[in-house]
């Protein structure tokens, strides 16, 4: 009861009414003085009523309940001295003045207990019962004053003559054409929109996306438009300005607002809201392509392509190709282009795609297929033949 109290209390310390939802006129006005009326007058009263017809007797019951709990506990603790002089009684047959005056204690509570206990249970469970009755009797009595109070209120409403089902397909409908009246102005307003901002490529991350681009395709492009930290099993941690390809558009249980995406290296769900069309600069297709032996503009020479890490041996210098952000205290972060030793490549379960590396000091697993061999390089401005 004094949990409900509490609760009742805090119910009504809430005024949503005092809130200004600046709408006039109308239905809202009408809940607001009922919701007033309620609070001023017939809540007071039922807390009121509460605490004068429950919460007092219940309190009263508690507190008539001590006595005989004290004469109980103290009958138990003279019950010990009492099975003791009995068996002293048995075996010599004589006991001290102060032996029997405990011997008479313990019989005199023992009997007034048996007599009384019975038909104080049943006083107080008759006591009880009146205040469960009348407890039920005040939140009929309350539940009927505020039906009351509202029926005038309700006359009042546009629909009140409505059926149920009536009134749910009005509120459907209704909410249906405020769905549809929110979608076209999302689409106006995107029409309005300045063209997006294009975000910065990780450093080093331009082969990525010529991997992603020559797999999926242009279309396919997205970029991380803020950092994305995954929550799940199967949700991703990305960085800002990470490009990764649109596998599908929705979630397996057919959620739109969560996309399955490749980044190259894993394959998971990022927030739809937190992706945008990633822009290709021009050049970068022809680089995601067959590029010829003089296509790598930027460069006086081709680049060399990176060896695989799973055939580096143990305690060599690797790089690392692509970023990588570290989801357990098992793994490490990565930065494109650090210098990485490798300790084991393969995991403790023989896996080779997870290498043990040690980085600034920091020893955890990477993906490998994230790591390559440092190429050599090749004198300035010409190249060996291939």
């Amino acid at each position: 009861m004094a949990v409900y109290l509490d609760n009742l209390e805090a119910f009504f310390r809430f005024w949503p009414r005092e809130c200004d939802l600046d709408i006039c006129g109308g239905p809202v006005v009408q809940y607001c003085n009922l919701a007033r009326d309620l609070q001023l007058q017939a809540f007071p009263e039922f807390k009121q009523r509460l605490e004068g017809l429950v919460w007092q007797p219940l309190c009263s019951l508690a507190k008539a309940l001590g006595g005989p709990q004290n004469l109980i506990k103290k009958r138990l603790d003279k019950l010990l001295d009492f099975e003791r002089l009995e068996e002293k009684q048995l075996e010599e047959s004589s006991m001290t003045y102060e032996e029997k005056e405990a011997w008479h204690m313990y019989q005199t509570l023992n009997s007034l207990l048996v007599a009384e206990l019975p038909q104080f249970n049943q006083l107080a469970m008759q006591w009880l019962g009146q205040i469960l009755r009348t407890f039920m009797a005040l939140q009929r009595d309350f539940a009927k004053q505020v039906l009351q109070r509202a029926e005038g209120s309700l006359a009042q409403l546009p629909h009140h003559q409505l059926s149920e089902p009536a009134f749910r397909k009005l509120v459907e409908d209704a909410l249906g054409q405020a769905g549809h009246q929110l979608c076209s102005f999302q689409e106006n307003f995107k029409k309005v929109l300045p063209p997006p901002t294009v975000q910065p490529l990780l450093p080093g991350a331009e082969r990525q996306v010529q991997a992603l681009l020559s797999r999926y395709g242009p279309e396919k492009l997205y970029q991380v438009t803020s950092n994305i930290r995954g929550s799940g099993t199967l949700d991703l941690t990305l960085l800002q300005g990470q490009v990764v390809a649109l596998l599908q558009n929705k979630d397996t249980k057919g959620n739109s607002s969560r996309w399955l995406v490749d980044t190259g290296g894993h394959r998971g769900y990022a927030p739809a809201g937190r992706l945008e069309q990633y822009s290709v600069v021009p050049g970068e297709e022809k680089l995601g392509g067959q590029a010829g032996p003089h296509e790598g503009f930027r460069h006086l020479s081709p680049e060399p392509a990176p060896a695989p890490v799973p055939s580096v041996p143990t305690g060599t210098q690797v790089v690392a190709v692509y970023p990588f952000v570290a989801r357990s205290s098992c793994e490490v972060s990565l930065q494109a282009g650090q210098s990485v030793t490798v300790l084991e490549a393969q995991d403790k379960k023989g896996n080779p795609e997870w290498s043990l590396v040690e980085v600034n000091g920091q020893r955890g697993y990477v993906p490998s297929s994230f790591l390559a061999r440092a190429p050599s390089p090749a004198p300035w401005g010409w190249s060996l033949p291939s």
